[in-house]
């Protein structure tokens, strides 16, 4: 059983009502169904959710009363930032000649975020200094890679041929203004 103050608290000796000490606190022992998802608990708990106390469905006596550390997962990825040279040319390229649209920043800025007209879709940051390539590839998916390829070269720049991959891509690669691998891709339909 727990008494006192809610800052307070503290177990009575010979009680059974299953508080838990952790880190110098008691909590109430909280119940997370296995396989509810990740943090679905009952109450609320000031712990982060991978120490939540867990309780199995069967009361197994093996799982009551374990803190289980529960792996966080990657929902989705947020950005990936280039290093530019010259931020004008690099602004110029992704907004002007790619379609992207300017969030922050801009042509006379140390940093600028820039992303696809998508909402959901990653946000491409460029940050003043010196670029560094040779690292991977940036893949977008577009409408129409054929039409995109014939956009870039009359604009002046030297994309490779598209092709269609074996993995069900038609796609082509090209660098930016830095020298940063760009790939253009639509699946196969």
């Amino acid at each position: 059983m727990l008494c006192g103050s809610r800052r307070g608290r503290r177990r009575r000796s010979g009680s059974s009502s299953g508080g838990r000490k952790l880190r110098g606190r008691h909590l109430r022992r909280r119940r997370l169904w296995p396989h509810a998802g990740f943090g679905n608990h009952i109450g609320r708990s000031h712990l982060p959710y991978h120490h939540l106390t867990v309780r199995s469905r069967e009361h197994s006596s093996t799982a009551r009363g374990k803190l289980v550390r529960m792996a966080p997962t990657i929902e989705k990825l947020s950005a990936v930032t280039f290093r530019v040279a010259n931020m004008t040319e690099s602004v110029r390229f992704y907004r002007d000649v790619l379609g992207m649209k300017l969030l922050y920043g801009g042509e006379g800025t140390n940093f600028s975020s820039l992303r696809s007209e998508n909402p959901q879709s990653a946000i491409l940051n460029l940050e003043q200094g010196k670029p560094m390539t040779r690292w991977g590839r940036l893949i977008f998916h577009v409408t129409d890679v054929d039409a995109l390829w014939t956009h870039l070269k009359q604009r002046g720049f030297n994309p490779e041929t598209p092709r269609d991959a074996s993995w069900g891509e038609r796609f082509f690669h090209m660098p930016d203004p830095d020298g940063h691998e760009l790939s253009f891709a639509r699946p196969l339909s």
